[in-house]
């Protein structure tokens, strides 16, 4: 599901700059790929958040950063393997559920 959304932004992307564009720029990334994209992209899994303190935590910016990142692998093309390399930037991230409960920040994962 991500996959796909994330190629219809690449789409959506090249549409916006009339298929002139044939590089992706870290300007082009900040410009397109703003905070209200990765909110969209990511609606089913941070209406499971608290979103207040998921932007207090800064963990909103690594998601940002991860879509962006992410963005950028598959700009030439799919390529789940360097996707895989971006752990790091969401690893010990903060995710506060809605519910108070935050068992995701309990998980330890090898």
């Amino acid at each position: 599901m991500f996959l796909n959304i994330l190629l219809e932004l690449r789409f959506n992307f090249f549409v916006s700059r009339e298929g002139t564009k044939t590089s992706l720029t870290n300007e082009d990334l900040e410009e397109f790929i703003d905070e209200d994209v990765v909110i969209n992209v990511l609606k089913r899994y941070i209406s499971a958040t608290n979103e207040v303190e998921l932007r207090r935590h800064g963990s909103l910016r690594k998601l940002i950063m991860l879509v962006r990142e992410t963005f950028r692998i598959h700009w030439r093309g799919k390529n789940i393997e360097q996707v895989k390399t971006l752990d790091s930037i969401t690893k010990n991230m903060r995710v506060p559920s809605r519910s108070g409960k935050n068992i995701t920040n309990s998980l330890i994962i090898k």
